[in-house]
This record gives structure tokens, sequence and C-alpha cells, in this order.
């Protein structure tokens, strides 16, 4: 709820008022004060304020808080926590709370948020541990997950870092709704490494699940077909672009 002067004020709903995170500094205090007499949910209020107010260090301040009272705490409240640490990239204790957390290890949002904090500290070893942890655990994983996945690789950029990709498209089917940055990644991945047929059958991929190209898509199909010594097959792709997709289309590639 926005309050005067642009805070954000929560009421803890069950008759606290005043809860407001995004001063930070009295705010906080004031925050702090009344939630030690609440109860989990005006916590789950005020670290969900706080840590999307970007002050993710008050939030797992306030975690730690209740963590020590005999409150007995829920999904929000560790979901809250654990999006804060991928907020702070504070990957270790992501994987601590999810770990620790018995109600944790069935939430997928939970997970989606432990990857993306190790793949925002390179960590992609401990996001794929986690990408293979959660698939035995969760039914049907999410868009959110893949992309997670995928965006940690990219950022840890391992040798195998196409293979990878490859494999986790793989896994995610045409069922699952993947997005255009994610698709970009693995097709940016096939180029770097001259997986010209990979990257074709990525592009292929992608028009039968009607996934929008964009220059980069074209750019990077293009140079995998270079780097992996098909001119040939790149100059045909350009023609076929200019005359089905783009008629100005320039490759950024001068050699083309």
């Amino acid at each position: 709820m926005q309050g005067r002067g642009g805070h954000c004020q929560v009421t803890d709903k069950v008759g606290y008022d005043g809860i407001c995170c995004s001063g930070l500094k009295r705010p906080v205090n004031v925050c702090k004060d009344v939630v030690r007499q609440a109860n989990c949910i005006a916590y789950n209020a005020a670290m969900s304020a706080c840590e999307k107010a970007g002050q993710w260090p008050f939030a797992l301040e306030l975690f730690g808080e209740v963590s020590s009272l005999r409150v007995q705490l829920d999904i929000c409240t560790c979901g809250a926590a654990i999006s804060a640490c991928e907020k702070g990239e504070r990957w270790e204790k992501a994987i601590f709370i999810l770990q620790r957390e018995s109600l944790m290890k069935s939430s997928l949002i939970g997970y989606n948020a432990a990857i993306s904090a190790c793949g925002n500290k390179r960590q992609w070893a401990q996001s794929f541990h986690l990408f293979l942890e959660v698939q035995d655990i969760v039914p049907r994983l999410s868009e959110v997950t893949f992309s997670a996945m995928i965006s940690a690789l990219d950022v840890g950029h391992p040798s195998n870092l196409w293979e990878l990709c490859l494999w986790i498209l793989h896994m995610s089917g045409q069922s699952m709704s993947i997005n255009l940055i994610t698709y970009n990644t693995a097709l940016t991945a096939c180029a770097n490494a001259g997986k010209w047929r990979e990257a074709l059958q990525l592009l292929s991929d992608m028009a039968k699940v009607r996934v929008h190209f964009d220059e980069v898509t074209f750019d990077s199909t293009l140079r995998s077909c270079i780097t992996g010594n098909r001119a040939a097959e790149a100059r045909e792709f350009i023609n076929l672009l200019r005359t089905f997709a783009l008629a100005t289309f320039e490759p950024r590639d001068r050699r083309l």
C-alpha cells in the first residue's frame, strides 16, 4: 500500500499499523519495534516490504530475528528471505535457508530464487545442482526455472556452455513457454562454439513455438555458421532473411 511521500506502508493484517519500510533508517527501526510483538504475518509483511524496496539486508535481519523467536515460520517468510538473498547475491545464505527449512524443500519459488542467487555470483555449478535437485521434488518446473538456470550458465560461462544450454532447453520441451532472451542466450553459446547445426535447429524450434525473432537471434545464427566455417550457409541464410523477413537486414560481421 502506498503511503504519503511515496513511502511503502504495510499493515500486518492483525491490527498493527504504520510498518513502513522505505525510508529506510528510522522506518526500519519502527518496523522492528512493532514486529517484535507481532506474529509471523507481521514479519512477512515487513520482510516483503523491505525486499521489494531493495533493502535486502534489513529483510535478512528480520528473518534472523524471527527465526530466533518461538514463531512458526511459513513459506512466505522463508520465500521472502531467499528472495532477499537473490537481490543481495548471498548465494550461500540462500542455499542454507533452502536446506534448513523443511517447508521450502517443495517450493519452486524458493528454488528459483536460490538458482538466481547462485548464478548472480558466477556459482553456476551450485545453480545446476539445485536445478537437478528440484526436478526430483517438483512435478513441473516453470519458465522462470529454466530461464534462471540458463542465465546462471551465461554468467558463469562454463567450457561446455552450449551443451548445457541445449540440454536444459531440451528438458523444457516444446510445451513449456521459453522466452526470447533464453533462446538467444543458447544461440549465442552455439555461435561462440561454432555449432551451426545446433543453432539452425534452435531457430527452427523457435519458429515452431512462435517465439518472435530479433536481430540478436539472426546475428547469433549467422555467427555460428561463420565460426563453424560455413560461410555459404550463412550467405544463403542472409538471402532468406532479406526475402522473407527483413529486406534491409545487414549482418554485423563484415566478412559476409
